[in-house]
């Protein structure tokens, strides 16, 4: 089976698309409104996918004044002059595409602990998102296709 056929038979999970310039206040702004959203997805100007930003990263740029003693001041610094996401998003992006098989994707997404990844093309442009535990679901589903009913595989 593979990750587009996914893509058609599971509910997407909702994410956040932004460039690189957008704002850490705005971005910020979006996810209070929208609290469903657990993924933030940095794309340019053509929707091809160029990072990541984690909700973790996100709330401590922008709570770092108030965690003084947990903090290098040389990354405070860093974190309180941050503003669009570009500053902070995370560039080594780990991402499937949508001919991937879904066992490798799901093996990677373990090994990575990765609980959701985003899809793109060919050309790398964004199209979807899938969670691990879709994959895990599915995965196990064509796998008991080939059981005997006795319960081993």
């Amino acid at each position: 089976m593979k990750i587009n056929e996914i893509l058609r038979d599971v509910k997407e999970h909702p994410y956040l698309k932004v460039s690189e310039t957008a704002l850490l206040s705005q971005v910020a702004r979006e996810l209070i409104e929208r609290p469903e959203i657990r993924s933030i997805y940095v794309v340019d100007a053509r929707g091809r996918l160029k990072g990541t930003l984690s909700l973790g990263t996100l709330i401590r740029s922008l709570t770092a004044e108030r965690h003084r003693p947990y903090f290098h001041t040389r990354s405070l610094l860093e974190c309180i002059t941050c503003q669009q996401v570009g500053d902070i998003m995370n560039e080594d992006v780990l991402s499937a595409r949508a001919n991937d098989n879904v066992e490798k994707v799901l093996n990677l997404m373990i090994n990575h602990n990765i609980k959701e990844i985003p899809v793109v093309d060919k050309k790398g442009h964004l199209i979807g998102n899938v969670g691990l535990l879709d994959l895990w679901r599915l995965a196990g589903s064509e796998s008991s296709k080939g059981s005997t009913g006795k319960g081993t595989p």
